[in-house]
This record gives C-alpha cells, sequence and structure tokens, in this order.
C-alpha cells in the first residue's frame, strides 16, 4: 500500500508537521524502502509548495517520541538525495554559473510517446528524446514518464532514480545553455533589459556547440552533480541512496550511445572541468576532440 496513504485502523492518533527544505520528487520511493522501519506511522501526506523548492510533510501517527524521531530522520534522508535538480547541477561547477531565477527553465512531464522509440531489446538507450528533452528554444525541459517506466524495467531500476538522473541530465544541458556567472546573474537581476541582449550570444554559442559535446558536458556534469549529493550526505541511508542513484546512472551510460560515456572522464578534476567550459563558451576551444585533449591533459 502507497505509504501516501497508509491507515492503521482504530488508533488514537497524533499529529505532525514538519516544514522541509528540498524538493517534493521522488520523495514516495524513500518512504516505501524505508517502511518497514515506520510501520507506526498512520499516514504520510505530502505537500508540494507552489515555487516547488520547498514542501511540507503532514503526519498523523500512533507512537511516541521514538516514532516522531523516526519520521523526522526519514525526511532528513529525502532532503539529502531528492534536491532540486538545478540546485545540485550549479553546484557541480561549485555556482560557476547559476540559473537566473526569473529566466529558470521550466519542466514538465509527459505521458505522451516520447519522441524517440525504443526497440523490444535496445542495445542502446539515447536520453534526449527517448527519457527526457531539453528545448533550447522555450527553455523548457520534458521528462517522458513513459520511456523512463520502460527504460527503468529494462535496467532494473526505480522509476524515481532513473527519473532524478534524466532531470540532472536535461537541467545541465539547460545550465550549459543559459547558466550566468555570479557578476552577470546580479546584473541581470538588477537590469532586466541586459537579458535580452546576453540571450541572443548565449544561443549562438549553444546552438554551435560541437553534438558530442553536448552530451558528453552534460553527462560530466550530472556526474559532478551525483558525487556533490554523496560528498554532502550527513546520514548512512542517505548515502546509500545515492550510491544507488550512481549506481543506476553508470548503468544507463554503458547502454547509451558513445557520446554519453564520459568513461575517461569521471576522474578529471572540478576545477579543470569548469575551466575547459570556460575556454569553451569563450571561443578559445572549439570542437569535442579538441576540449578531450585540453581536459585529460
Amino acid at each position: 500500500m502507497s505509504p501516501r496513504a497508509f491507515d492503521l485502523p482504530g488508533a488514537t492518533w497524533r499529529s505532525e508537521r514538519r516544514n522541509v527544505s528540498g524538493w517534493i520528487f521522488g520523495t514516495r520511493s524513500i518512504w516505501s524502502r524505508d517502511w518497514g522501519k515506520c510501520c507506526s506511522f498512520s499516514r504520510i501526506r505530502l505537500h508540494p509548495a507552489l515555487l516547488r523548492r520547498s514542501f511540507s510533510v503532514s503526519l498523523e501517527y500512533h507512537g511516541g517520541m521514538d516514532v516522531k524521531a523516526e519520521f523526522l530522520r526519514l525526511s532528513d534522508i529525502c532532503v539529502q538525495v531528492r534536491r532540486p535538480p538545478w540546485h545540485i547541477v550549479e553546484e557541480a561547477v561549485d555556482n560557476h554559473w547559476t540559473f537566473p531565477v526569473i529566466h529558470r527553465p521550466s519542466e514538465e512531464e509527459s505521458n505522451k510517446q516520447p519522441l524517440l522509440g525504443l526497440s523490444k531489446h535496445p542495445d542502446e538507450i539515447a536520453i534526449d528524446g527517448l527519457l527526457g528533452l531539453y528545448t533550447p528554444s522555450t527553455h523548457g525541459i520534458t521528462i517522458f514518464r513513459r520511456g523512463i517506466s520502460r527504460v527503468a524495467e529494462i535496467l532494473k531500476a526505480s522509476k524515481d532514480d532513473l527519473t532524478q538522473i534524466v532531470q540532472l541530465h536535461e537541467w545541465a544541458h539547460a545550465l550549459l545553455h543559459i547558466g550566468l556567472e555570479r557578476e552577470d546573474c546580479v546584473s541581470v537581476a538588477r537590469d532586466q533589459s541586459q537579458w535580452a541582449e546576453r540571450i541572443g550570444w548565449m544561443d549562438k554559442w549553444f546552438n554551435g556547440l560541437d553534438p558530442v559535446l553536448h552530451e558528453r558536458l552534460a553527462q560530466v556534469l550530472t556526474h559532478r552533480g551525483l558525487l556533490c549529493l554523496k560528498n554532502q550526505a550527513s546520514i548512512p541511508e542517505a548515502r546509500a541512496s545515492v550510491d544507488r542513484l550512481i549506481g543506476v546512472f553508470e548503468r544507463l551510460m554503458r547502454r547509451s550511445p558513445s557520446a554519453y560515456r564520459i568513461d575517461k572522464f569521471v576522474d578529471i578534476p572540478k576545477n579543470r572541468i569548469i575551466s575547459s567550459i570556460c575556454l569553451l563558451k569563450s571561443g578559445g576551444l572549439i570542437g569535442a576532440d579538441a576540449w578531450e585533449t585540453v581536459v585529460t591533459w
């Protein structure tokens, strides 16, 4: 039974409510994995906030302080694992580039057939077009739920875990496109007319980027973001959850086209990755081969 509506008939309930800094996505999977430890809970309801930056958890439970403590512990695990994807990819580059708040991309889930199909026994699984998509012209991110469901079965992964991986990949595309350096972000926030001037250059650069580099960089930032999550997780169960996410990322990568495979780049220092992107944006590097030569030097 879903932990979003789990009842213990005939009990006397106490109520608890907690506001948590985090994101509503994927919380159900954490609760379900730990449900055996929380059998005294009656029902958990999750309420997404309008800005999707925080959520509150309403809990009715039957039990004493030990049950309350377990609930609070599980909510902390959730916060450490299921964080907003834009925060994770920004931290993957040490916030060298961030999204201007009012120009942050939109995201939606689609139940329609993905743009790319999947054969019955696929040798390769592309992320973009099958699992998700970033559309530069609209700055919109789409997550294809049907593609996620099918590939999750193939990879023997949870849909929530795979969705989080795909989200990070698509948000990484978006960060490379419209992410601004800190001073530029502040400048645009003060004077919105500057956005129109900057977006023209950013469109030209992003649309002219080598197709292989598009995917390679998005994968590198996704992997870096997962490492950030792991390094910041202080609860053993949270670290184990992130290890599981990294495992899903690796299994998907092994089944993806060559442009998505970054085995050679996973140990490259973060500062070298950031410097290489700076060189690409400034025109000092052009093409996937030049980038690979510099970043692996």
